[in-house]
């Protein structure tokens, strides 16, 4: 823009340098006081000026529609960036919802205590987690954020801790200790899982968030 207002300042100097050269050239015995002269000298004047302001005219209209291509073209670039964001953000609350559901199944145990079946959505959820820090982290900062990470390592071991328990628990190699289950350290491991669980999902909810407001603000700059 700046180069266009020093371009357009240099054609009206030159169009004023202009115009006073012809005066002088015609006047050069002064100022003439036949309206015959001065329309004469108008015409003359105009017909220098005309191609002039003709092609400055073309020059700034061209420059502008220059100017409001690129406006729309970073309007378009941005309104796709915001839809591509917006498509991320559906994919990693899909995600995320899928990891909260295979969770849940994992700690919501059924009415028969005693049936092996528990124990199989407790390795599923131990797998699905090893499985999303390996794969997930182009959705979320699992590597570029420590605490995160740590708080994904931290409920993995707790799941394989929990599945341990649980399989010792039900005695599954050995129905004889059905009979005399231990269950005191039980609610020791499913609070300490529990919240483990909530600090992971609710890290992830908050970052799909921030992303969102990121999203938007980027979009109305």
């Amino acid at each position: 823009m700046n180069r266009m207002s020093k371009t357009v300042g240099t054609v009206i100097a030159m169009s004023i340098v202009l115009t006073v050269g012809a005066y002088f050239l015609i006047f050069n015995q002064g100022i003439s006081h036949s309206t015959q002269d001065w329309a004469n000298f108008g015409g003359y004047i105009g017909g220098i000026l005309a191609p002039v302001f003709t092609v400055l005219n073309i020059a700034v209209f061209i420059r502008l529609t220059n100017a409001i291509d690129k406006s729309d073209e970073r309007r378009k670039n941005k309104e796709l960036d915001y839809q591509k964001s917006l498509i991320v953000t559906q994919i990693r609350q899909e995600e995320l919802n899928t990891l909260t559901n295979i969770l849940n199944k994992a700690l919501l145990l059924e009415a028969n205590l005693m049936s092996s079946n528990i124990i199989t959505p407790i390795v599923a959820a131990d797998v699905y987690i090893e499985s999303f820090m390996r794969t997930k982290h182009s959705l979320f900062p699992i590597e570029e954020n420590s605490e995160l990470f740590n708080k994904m390592l931290r409920l993995h071991k707790l799941l394989i801790n929990y599945n341990k328990y649980m399989t010792d628990f039900l005695a599954i190699n050995n129905p004889q200790a059905l009979s005399q289950p231990q269950v005191f350290d039980y609610n020791t491991e499913i609070l300490e899982l529990l919240d483990c669980k909530s600090e992971v999902l609710s890290f992830m909810q908050q970052y799909i968030i921030q992303e969102i407001e990121v999203a938007k603000n980027r979009n109305l700059l």
